[in-house]
């Protein structure tokens, strides 16, 4: 169990690797008398069949209605005597369950963390009720335009990849999951060599060690992470535009996107320089062009999304709907001249100072640092990559940047999503040059 410490301005940071492949990562900084813990599993809904598709939902959800031997209120009313709040999260390539609570109170917390994570209740009347939840939800998404376009967004880029389910799942896979179903995949997936175990806050090492020896480990049965027998997402094969029909809208979504990169892509600094010098700032080439001095829009972004596999970059932003086609036309000019030409040396310089000077707000406490340090670890980048980051983007070259917007990003090979009145957009976006196909779906009968 032996591992590497660093020491710095009174934050004592540790790695080590417990036997049956757990990894623990300790963030202690005791300025504060708070423990945050996170306890996180390697794979996530990648994995599940399209089919199950939403499963994953249910552990961290289904955790929190309480472990075997406990209802839900009960669990709520000890987690509120101990001044704790607590949550899950679910992605393709990971899921999370943890919470934050006083540094007194840490034993009763983790021993129910610990509970929750090895032996969810996952009752009947639990599964029904969040999958009564989560279809309620779908439905909600209908009225909410945006939510809306990214998720019709996500099935058209990555088409029968993985990564084109939703993490929520469908309305047929949802009403399709059972308990059977849901115990196995849990199963599988929470074991010792595939979880990861975050501290950050008041407490040291040798309580840790001692918190997962009494709590956690006694329930965990050895194995490694499920392996995940898919590769990258193939980039479509033209640029593709889908228009998602929803009556009476006086605004269009606009959504651009293309394949980027993945979590541990030599490439990913430059671009991610790139992107902010594009659409990453309110002073970006984007924002000026859309809202500065078009004014068709309050918001105009672009990202880079970071995953195991290779993932999207996308361009965003609302436009009324008479100025919609002409915002989208500019948005594509705009891509295909900052993947031809790169961005200035203006533009280089100001993204790099901003990222590197910003980077200080994403480790100003001791969870956003463990924040950074799981990401590491869960998309399997080298230990310490996250306090690297400032080091790395200021070696980059205006040329590097260019040259790996080159490299990572088609403009040719692009899915376009349009949120809006088919009646009033569909004539002027048929129009549009560089569209190879094009189609209109009710918003009613997305999946």
């Amino acid at each position: 169990m032996s591992g590497h410490i660093e020491r710095v301005d009174g934050v004592e940071r540790d790695r080590w690797r417990l036997p049956g492949g757990t990894t623990v990562l300790l963030e202690r900084d005791r300025r504060l008398p708070l423990v945050t813990v996170s306890i996180a599993w390697r794979r996530g809904c990648a994995l599940e069949p399209a089919s199950q598709a939403g499963a994953g939902t249910h552990d961290p959800g289904q955790q929190g209605r309480g472990p075997r031997g406990m209802q839900a209120a009960q669990l709520e009313e000890r987690m509120a005597r101990l001044g704790a709040r607590f949550g899950g999260s679910v992605s393709h390539s990971a899921m999370r369950f943890g919470g934050t609570v006083l540094a007194r109170n840490l034993e009763p917390f983790f021993a129910l963390l610990s509970r929750l994570v090895s032996r969810p209740a996952l009752r009947h009347a639990d599964i029904e009720r969040s999958r009564r939840e989560m279809l309620a939800e779908l439905v909600a998404l209908r009225d909410a335009d945006r939510a809306l376009g990214v998720r019709a967004l996500q099935r058209a880029l990555f088409g029968r990849h993985r990564y084109g389910r939703p993490v929520g799942g469908t309305e047929r896979s949802l009403r399709g999951i059972d308990r059977s179903a849901l115990l196995e995949r849990h199963a599988a997936l929470t074991r010792r060599g595939n979880l990861v175990v975050g501290l950050a806050g008041d407490v040291d090492r040798a309580t840790v060690e001692r918190l997962l020896q009494e709590h956690l480990l006694p329930r965990l049965p050895e194995g490694a992470p499920p392996a995940e027998r898919f590769g990258d997402p193939k980039p479509p094969a033209g640029r593709s535009l889908l228009l998602v029909d929803k009556p009476r809208r006086t605004q269009a979504q606009l959504f651009v996107a293309t394949l980027g990169a993945r979590a541990d892509d030599p490439d990913l600094p430059a671009l991610l320089l790139a992107n902010t010098a594009f659409g990453g700032t309110f002073t970006s080439r984007l924002m000026q062009a859309i809202r500065v001095e078009r004014g068709w829009s309050y918001g105009a972004y672009s990202s880079v999304f970071r995953d195991r596999r290779r993932d999207q970059w996308r361009m965003w932003t609302a436009a009324a709907t008479e100025d919609a086609v002409a915002c989208l036309a500019l948005q594509l000019e705009l891509l295909e001249r900052w993947v031809a030409r790169g961005i200035t040396a203006a533009e280089h310089r100001f993204a790099q100072g901003y990222l590197v000077r910003s980077h200080g707000f994403d480790l100003d406490t001791a969870p956003k640092r463990l924040e950074e340090r799981l990401g590491d670890e869960l998309y399997e980048r080298p230990e310490g990559e996250w306090a690297r980051f400032p080091e790395r983007i200021a070696a980059v070259s205006r040329r590097a940047c260019n040259e790996a917007l080159r490299r990572r990003i088609d403009p040719s090979r692009a899915a376009i999503v349009v949120v809006g009145t088919a009646e009033r957009l569909a004539a002027g976006l048929e129009k549009l040059p560089g569209i190879d196909a094009m189609r209109i779906v009710s918003h009613e009968r997305l999946p």
